[in-house]
Parts: C-alpha cells; structure tokens; sequence
C-alpha cells in the first residue's frame, strides 16, 4: 500500500490514534483516527485516489469516505460540507473537503481522520501518512491523561501501554498518580471509575431539545456507546442509568419552566388584545356620542 497523502495543509496533529480519556464523552473511548490542525472552512484534500461516499451521523457531523481500489477508506469527520459529490472518482490531493465543527463529539473546529483496511479494522493513520506530518506538544495526553495502546479501564493493560513516541519525538507522559485516598492498583473491570455526570450549569442557555440532542444522541446515536456498556459492571451501569434519570428530571423542569414562560406570553398577548378592544369600543362610542351632540 503506498503512503497517504496528509489530508489537511496544517500537517499537524493535535490528537493521536489510542485509548484516550475523551474531552467530550468524559470516558475512557478508543479514538479511532488522528486529529488534524484544521480552523474552519479549511479546504481538505484526498489521501487516496478512489471513489467518495458521503454520509453524516451525530457524533461525527457532516463526512465524507474515500474508498481505494485496494479496500483501504479513508474516512473524515466533523466537516462543514463536501466538494465532490457522492460516487466521484477522485486522485490523491484533489479537493474534496471543507473543515468544519459538526456532530456531537467535536470540541472545536479541526479534522477527525481515520482509517480502515479492507476488512472493516480501523488502523492508525499516523504511520501511514507520506512525510510531513508533526505532532503538536500535549498531541499524546488528553485533560493529563495520556492516550494508551489499550484501554485503561478494561483491565488489559500490562507493561509499557503508552503509544510509541512520533519519529524523534519524545516518549509520552506516564500516567499521573492516583488521587489521595485511591487504589494504586491498576483498575480492573470489578472497580470500573463511574462516567462523571453532565455538568447542570451548561444547560442553562440550551433548550430542551439541544440538551436532548447532546446528552442523549451522544450516547444512544453512537455505536461505540453500546460497546462500552457491554464492558461495564454492575454500578457503573446503574449509575449511568441514575445519572440519565436526572437528566430527564431536569429536562422535565426545563419543560415546566418554557411551558411556564409561554403561558405568561400568551396571558399578556390576551391582556393587550382585550385592552385594544376596549379601547376601540370607547373610541366608537366617543365618535357616537359625539355625533349625537352635533345633532
């Protein structure tokens, strides 16, 4: 297979292909793709020749997939539109792409891209990628945590699971310690950490339905949700479904207080109407009365 062209002209990557602890989804989640250096409307251009699928989905937004003639796609995500259509034969480096901020686990404008060899697995992209390419500093840890070959909390890590460090780079961060007052053990699948709660005071300027949409979607959209879930035990899960119940409850007194504001709109909508009307009747009994005087 020859090397994939770099994708976005910043060459750079903010965010490494690994188990990573997600600045989003708050959990410990294979990222499945590289994170490339891409403000908005950044134009993108094709890693591969081969032939353009177009699709979108909540967590990754607007996208568009490159099939190869050897069964490799390239795959980017988080786009804000695509140039080509859908079944266009494309050459490496063409055009194809605009950089955007769409889907549920985007953070900030940049480029999501991953790779899958025929077969459907999905490989690091990072040394497949022709020359070129940099790694921003911080590109291997994420919130402190450093992005694993494995994943932290499913017990399987054993030995040095930190990614390789980028060709004369530096290696990555070790784990930070435990916080006081926790295990030093390794966690096991048995004392899984629960996910951290969705924070309240974010959704204090959304509506119903964006706190629909970011909480929920995330998690019921994603496929790789459900994956995780199959992984955890007992009080995790039953945490998560706590944390979900509070969340509709709280979306629940979302909904009374807007029913509350419309209601108090449509009272004072009604009171205007009924003084306009008064006001119109007594302005034709004035003009009646008045009459009545000139006769």
């Amino acid at each position: 297979m020859a090397c994939l062209t770099i994708p976005a002209p910043s060459n750079v990557i903010t965010s490494l292909y690994g188990w990573r602890y997600h600045p989003v989804f708050k959990r410990w989640r294979l990222h499945r793709g590289a994170d490339f250096r891409a403000a908005m409307s950044t134009t993108l251009v094709a890693a591969q020749g081969g032939v353009v699928q177009v699709s979108s989905s909540g967590s990754g937004g607007n996208e568009i997939r490159i099939v190869g003639d050897d069964g490799t796609v390239a795959r980017y995500l988080h786009l804000t539109r695509a140039m080509v259509d859908p079944g266009t034969r494309v050459s490496a480096g063409q055009q194809v792409a605009v950089s955007g901020n769409t889907g549920h686990a985007s953070a900030g404008p940049h480029l999501h891209f991953e790779v899958y060899k025929k077969g459907g697995g999905d490989v690091n992209p990072e040394p497949l990628l022709c020359g070129g390419v940099t790694r921003k500093p911080g590109a291997d840890t994420v919130d402190g945590f450093p992005i694993k070959a494995c994943n932290p909390d499913g017990g399987q890590c054993g030995g040095d699971s930190n990614l390789p460090p980028a060709s004369g780079g530096t290696p990555t961060t070790p784990t930070p310690p435990p916080a006081a007052g926790t295990p030093s053990s390794p966690v096991s699948p048995g004392n899984q950490p629960a996910p951290p709660g969705p924070k309240v005071e974010q959704f204090d300027d959304m509506s119903t339905a964006e706190i629909f949409s970011t909480e929920v979607m995330k998690r019921f959209a994603n496929p790789d949700w459900y994956k995780e879930q199959a992984e955890r035990t007992t009080v995790p899960l039953l945490i998560e479904y706590v944390q979900m119940k509070a969340l509709e409850q709280y979306i629940d007194f979302h909904r009374q207080q807007v029913r509350g504001r419309v209601e108090a709109l449509m009272a004072t909508r009604l009171a205007r109407k009924n003084r306009q009307d008064m006001e119109e009747r007594l302005q034709r009994q004035r003009e009646v009365a008045a009459k009545a005087g000139e006769q």
